[in-house]
């Protein structure tokens, strides 16, 4: 007896959304803490259970806030953000702070070098900078799917 319609349809709207929600259900299992420092600011990103925070101060005296969700798989993070909050300081005509605080969806690479260090990979906002690296600190767990090891964060209870 053949499947119907509607069954084929569930089978094959599940088969294509199950894969897309693993980075999601990883993150309800990851607390992090990640902070950077770049060329012209410095950014601070929380992490907790899929929902995220990041703040970044800028040296021009920008400072913007971020939330949002995120999800990790291996070692790949993705966040999409929601809301977004910018205090300007210093230059308005800031093209790399302004496309910065309009992107919705950033993919981060983070990999372990042979120093010890954590290195992030990301694309940069405008496009013809193309890909860019940085060192970066990070303190926490990021999911039972996730081949970032960083060292645990000894609280006391």
């Amino acid at each position: 007896m053949g499947l119907t319609r509607k069954t084929k349809i569930l089978s094959i709207i599940s088969l294509l959304v199950l894969p897309l929600l693993v980075p999601w259900v990883n993150a309800m299992f990851s607390d992090f803490e990640i902070n950077s420092h770049f060329d012209d600011r410095e950014v601070t990103l929380i992490g907790s259970h899929g929902r995220f925070k990041a703040q970044a101060a800028y040296h021009d005296g920008t400072h913007a806030v971020g939330t949002g969700y995120y999800g990790t798989f291996f070692d790949t993070i993705y966040l999409l953000t929601v809301r977004t909050d910018k205090v300007v300081e210093g230059d308005p005509n800031n093209l790399n702070a302004f496309l910065r605080s309009h992107q919705t969806l950033m993919v981060y690479k983070i990999k372990k070098n042979d120093d010890g260090h954590y290195v992030l990979r990301r694309l940069e906002e405008d496009p013809r900078l193309g890909m860019h690296e940085s060192q970066i600190e990070a303190i926490g767990f990021f999911g039972p799917l996730s081949s970032i090891p960083t060292p645990e964060v000894n609280q006391a209870l």
